[in-house]
């Protein structure tokens, strides 16, 4: 339907006979697109269905928040890249430029992948974890997508486009969010009783991450498209503008619901970083001066407001409720850092920096350096069986992971982004619109200092970067027009053509060897450790059994996992019932005996010098129970 409207636009079509009656055939004019079209459009759908990827949830696999719309991503990406290289065969002139911005980036994927083969465990590095999906191989495809999104994406009326479609999806995302909110509906595995409101992401802090993102850019597009009448469709032309205003508002209100602290520090900081920089820095003359009066103005209205609600809310005069609630336990750890549980886990992450300060630990590896320098001291706020794999903080989760080099790639990232859009805003957009854009670098910079990314922020932090990359360039020149002509790709068929279609060709096959290897069998394997615990929980446990040792054939890189949650749910379903036969009473334990072993064995394959607590504790827990039950000294 895409390819005939934009082929309904064609003028030339349109005038001539023959191009009507093309019109009038779609069968004959899908099978006589240039081929180079075809790809370009396919690449678009693929873009679309990567930023739907929050979307994906799926009961069937373990954490079925993350692990899913993880693997949907890695898949999709990869195919849309496979696309873009055909593409790329077609037409080379739909290579990216370089630039600050995509230097920076590339230099922070290097100094990623330079850290993950110098980390403590290279493979965990790598591959990630189920409960996480992170490690080296998510930044590979977030990059394999901003490629596409620089090479393919040229014009403001395409990123318009793009815009539009990201935020029109943040009304089902909303008010998925409100049902969980009012109506009490446990959508998309969310708890029911929780006030804090995680809409398709599970968890509250992800959806803030990603909402912070979605307020600025509707602002964004509010004030572009203000002025506008020509990019988007007739039926919303008009009153874009105010749609999007409204998208902005609703969100944010949305934010307020997640009731995550360190997003709404982000979005207050960069709301702050908007009006200071406009009214202070930009704006001169006698007006200016009367407008930054009267701001200052408000702000003090605003904060005796703010005040007096709080007093009369402590004198009792206001219920209590969930955001005084969340803003008062916020002022005690202000008060109190050291009771804070982040604030020890923040200062476990330096001490532990400070030991490997270059190049950190590795991705993936915080859960090691919580292990290794775990103090007993910590019990007092911290309670035994709670474990941390991330440190609520992306700064110290950088130096932790990557060190000092992989800091500065990230921070790198933001410089170049701010020196493009401060050297080159005024050939492309108002001063206002450069300044929302910088905002919301500046809030999510501040809220990554309280919070941390998964996969639904990282897609649109890459995003955002592809936008400003394309949209902030010095001249009109450094941007390819969507219509490219062919003279600008291989001309010939010559050597150079047959050099590129075999690194293509080869490209393509690793592609899908790692479609296959690291997506499908990975889903597969969850897929399995998911029927077990259901299979086990429903009485059937010969299902239960036999999913567990399919289970067990998952690739290398899972194999450690796999072993502990299968153990995990042998364990659970062993001590479900404890007036079993003495038959099943015998199978159930053969089978967590030998369920414990593999999970032993994965477990000492780590280096000497880094501790897994959490499987020798349970470890400890199973064979505890393996004694209770079959009165064997040897399990002590």
């Amino acid at each position: 339907l895409l390819l005939l409207y934009e082929k309904k636009m064609d003028s030339r079509l349109q005038d001539s006979p023959a191009g009507r009656k093309i019109l009038n055939r779609p069968m004959q004019y899908l099978l006589a697109i240039p081929r180079e079209r075809v790809l370009v459009w396919a690449i678009r759908v693929g873009v679309l269905g990567i930023l739907l990827a929050p979307f994906v949830v799926s009961g069937l696999t373990v954490f079925p928040n993350i692990f899913v719309k993880v693997i949907y991503f890695r898949v999709l990406a990869a195919v849309v890249f496979v696309l873009y290289l055909f593409l790329l065969l077609k037409n080379r002139s739909y290579l990216p430029r370089l630039s600050p911005v995509f230097v920076s980036v590339l230099l922070f994927i290097e100094m990623l992948l330079l850290s993950t083969f110098r980390g403590i465990n290279p493979e965990r590095g790598f591959f990630g974890t189920m409960e996480r999906m992170e490690g080296f191989i998510l930044f590979a495809h977030l990059f394999l997508f901003f490629i596409v999104l620089v090479g393919v994406f040229r014009t403001k009326r395409e990123w318009i486009y793009l815009l539009s479609f990201l935020l029109l999806a943040s009304i089902p995302m909303g008010v998925i969010g409100l049902l969980q909110k009012f109506a009490h509906l446990g959508l998309y595995f969310s708890n029911p009783g929780d006030p804090r409101v995680g809409s398709v992401f599970g968890n509250p802090i992800f959806y803030a991450t990603w909402l912070t993102f979605i307020i600025f850019l509707a602002l964004f597009l509010a004030v572009y498209l203000r002025g506008q009448k020509t990019e988007l469709p007739r039926f919303f032309q008009n009153h874009s503008w105010k749609l999007f205003g409204f998208l902005a508002a609703f969100n944010l209100l949305m934010l307020l619901f997640t009731g995550t602290r360190g997003s709404w520090i982000g979005v207050g900081t960069g709301a702050a970083f908007l009006f200071v920089s406009g009214v202070f820095v930009l704006r001169k003359g006698e007006r200016a001066k009367e407008q930054r009066r009267a701001l200052l103005f408000g702000v003090f209205l605003v904060l005796l407001f703010f005040l007096f609600f709080l007093l009369f809310a402590r004198l009792g005069y206001f219920e209590d409720s969930f955001f005084l609630d969340r803003y008062e336990d916020w002022w005690a750890q202000l008060m109190d850092p050291g009771s804070d549980s982040r604030v020890l886990v923040w200062e476990l992450g330096l001490k532990a920096w400070k030991d490997s300060p270059l190049l950190g630990y590795g991705p993936e590896s915080f859960s090691y350096v919580y292990d290794t320098y775990y103090n007993v001291n910590l019990l007092k706020d911290i309670p035994e069986l709670v474990f941390f794999d991330r440190a609520h903080s992306k700064i110290i989760d950088m130096l932790t992971a990557h060190g000092l080099l992989g800091l500065a790639g990230y921070m790198g990232m933001y410089g170049a982004a701010l020196y493009m859009i401060r050297r080159h805003w005024k050939r492309n957009f108002s001063s206002s619109l450069a300044l929302l854009v910088a905002a919301l670098l500046v809030a999510y910079f501040t809220q990554n200092l309280f919070t941390f990314d998964m996969l639904g922020s990282y897609i649109l932090f890459f995003f955002t970067f592809a936008f400003i990359d394309v949209l902030f360039r010095e001249d009109g020149r450094n941007q390819v027009s969507s219509t490219v002509s062919p003279t600008n790709g291989w001309a010939k068929p010559g050597f150079a053509h047959k050099i590129a279609l075999g690194a293509i060709c080869a490209a393509v096959v690793l592609i899908g060897w790692s479609i296959w290897e690291w997506n499908i069998r990975a889903l597969e394997t969850s897929i399995h450790i998911t029927a077990a615990h259901k299979d086990f929980g429903e009485g059937k446990a010969d299902s239960g059994f036999y999913h567990g040792e399919k289970a067990f054939e998952a690739p290398s890189f899972l194999r450690h996992e796999t072993a502990y949650y299968v153990s995990e749910i042998v364990f659970g379903a062993a001590r479900l019932d404890s007036n079993q036969e003495k038959q099943t009473q015998e199978r159930f334990s053969a089978k967590l005996r030998e369920a414990a072993e593999r999970l032993e064995e994965t477990t000492k394959k780590e280096k000497p010098e880094v501790l897994h607590m959490r499987s020798y504790l349970f470890l400890a827990q199973i064979y505890q129970y393996l004694h209770i039950v079959s009165g064997d000294s040897q399990y002590l």
